[in-house]
């Protein structure tokens, strides 16, 4: 280990849908829901001490795409890391997303668009994604139906369809040569 590093990126990574895809908006809710702000990940791995910082993001382009579990912690805690990931991960395909998380992420998400649509420069990538990935722009209304179709049943049959603990890669980055055990 190098003394002047201090910390390790522990991360799984799963196939998603592309942003062209029906299952793209709900997608953004599982991440949001397992790692986004007030999620699994920031309740029961950052608030529990385990790593400063533990979150979920999506990578997505026209017929591809990411779903990324990561955390940064101290070398020593990987595996504990890892672990607690994987553990929310399955909780979440196990018990499903409540009522509550979806609609906390619907609102964010309705928030972000509304706020999207009146920036200039986030308007502008927004044609420019929907350009690209649907042929036209698409309207603010067409977003929100889209956020609204998200449902906890939808969430549930996201997870079986584009499972999260399963078909995936793990990989570290940092000081400690460690790769988690199921790699």
């Amino acid at each position: 280990m190098h003394e002047r590093f201090n910390q390790q990126i522990v991360v799984q990574a799963y196939p998603a849908p592309g942003g062209q895809d029906p299952w793209s908006e709900t997608a953004e809710a599982v991440a949001a829901i397992l790692g986004g702000e007030n999620s699994r990940f920031y309740w029961q791995i950052v608030q529990e001490g385990l790593a400063p910082r533990a979150g979920v993001w999506r990578v997505d382009y026209s017929d591809c795409g990411l779903m990324v579990l990561s955390a940064q912690c101290e070398p020593a805690f990987c595996d504990e890391v890892m672990e607690a990931m994987t553990h929310e991960a399955q909780r979440l395909i196990r018990e499903g997303a409540t009522e509550d998380e979806v609609q906390r992420v619907k609102n964010i998400r309705r928030t972000h668009i509304a706020v999207e649509s009146e920036t200039p420069y986030y308007r502008l990538g927004l044609l420019l994604d929907d350009l690209e990935y649907y042929g036209r722009p698409r309207t603010v209304a067409e977003r929100l139906a889209e956020v609204d179709a998200v449902t906890t049943r939808r969430v549930a049959e996201y997870l079986e369809r584009f499972p999260i603990t399963t078909g995936g890669h793990a990989f570290s980055v940092g000081p400690r040569d460690w790769m988690p055990a199921s790699a």
